[in-house]
């Protein structure tokens, strides 16, 4: 049995195996010492273009590639207090 929003919310879900898991200042800290870019993705639940992006830009394969590759990645949502700052 498919319950629709369970797979909806899979669909667009965070892409958490790119992502840095702390706050800012533990990702600005973790690409000094790893000498790679810090890429700060700010989403929006209110704003589909930010769950398109977790659909269809961040699970791109050449993308995610990319990212794990050169930069960490840190994504929050402007709701957060961590997004607010």
């Amino acid at each position: 049995f498919f319950n629709e929003d369970e797979g909806l919310a899979a669909l667009f879900r965070p892409p958490t195996e790119i992502m840095f898991q702390g706050n800012l200042e533990q990702a600005k800290q973790s690409a000094m010492e790893q000498n790679r870019w810090l890429l700060v993705n700010v989403q929006s639940n209110s704003e589909f273009a930010s769950h398109r992006m977790n659909r269809d830009t961040w699970s791109h394969e050449f993308i995610k590639s990319t990212i794990e590759s050169n930069f960490i990645f840190w994504q929050v949502y402007d709701h957060t207090e961590m997004g607010r700052t």
